[in-house]
């Protein structure tokens, strides 16, 4: 199976300050989760895939496309949803939708179309007609989900998507990932919250000082490290097992 992502000896700096230090990676379409503490490089690394920043070295590329270069072409291909996400709050939810769909070139009709079939996928049919500035942080944060379906992309990145849900909201959250990674979307996934990604990916990664320390598929983790759960085992693998 061709990569949806690959990313080759990826370095970056700020100043002084390593950020990213020779980061390979190849992502086949799934649900994929990107771990590591604070100063890690996943911000960074998912700023490069947006085409937001440049490489001081390396490359990446979505389905071919360099990140950096062919920008536009990877939007028309990607959605996104960051940790901190923001909306025209005068807006209906419903138009809002709309708005992201046409300056994505979808036509009104598909706009329509396609506005309503996410509404009821994130399950905010009945507030489509309600302005943003009304809505609740866990409702923004679906519309946040919403916009990123928006024009079916092929891969969609998210960064700490569920920071602001209680554990329902969270949970019908990461139901709607795993459909949509279930679909043949690539979903790239960065959290702090190990039981969510447990719950979902399908591969991941560690990263830690900008290199990645661990890659694989969740269940060969769990085969090696049979007694564990995933934060005993992050903690060990990025420690070294210093603190057994």
């Amino acid at each position: 199976m061709k990569p949806a992502i690959e990313i080759k000896n990826l370095h970056k700096k700020y100043g002084k300050t390593p950020a990213l230090r020779g980061v390979n990676l190849e992502i086949e379409p799934c649900i994929f989760g990107l771990l590591g503490p604070n100063g890690a490089g996943k911000t960074t690394l998912l700023k490069i895939l947006l085409g937001l920043i440049k490489p001081d070295q390396g490359s990446a590329k979505i389905f071919g496309y360099d990140c950096l270069s062919q920008s536009l072409e990877i939007r028309k291909m990607l959605g996104y949803l960051g940790e901190d996400h923001r909306f025209y709050e005068y807006m209906k939810g419903k138009e809002y939708l709309e708005f992201i769909g046409l300056i994505k070139g979808l036509t009104k009709e598909k706009v329509k179309l396609q506005t309503k079939e996410i509404l009821e996928k994130v399950k905010l049919s009945e507030f489509g007609d309600k302005k943003i500035k009304e809505y609740s942080q866990g409702m923004k944060q679906r519309l946040g989900l919403a916009q990123a379906l928006i024009g079916n992309p092929k891969v969609i990145i998210l960064d700490e998507p569920t920071s602001n849900l209680d554990p329902i909201g969270r949970n019908d959250f990461l139901k709607i990932i795993k459909e949509i990674g279930e679909a043949d979307t690539t979903v790239v996934l960065s959290s702090h919250i190990l039981g969510e990604v447990e719950q979902v990916c399908d591969s991941l990664v560690f990263l830690d000082k900008g290199q990645i320390v661990y890659q694989g598929k969740w269940p060969e983790l769990r085969e090696k490290f049979p007694q564990k759960s995933l934060q005993d085992i992050f903690i060990e693998i990025i420690t070294g097992g210093e603190n057994e």
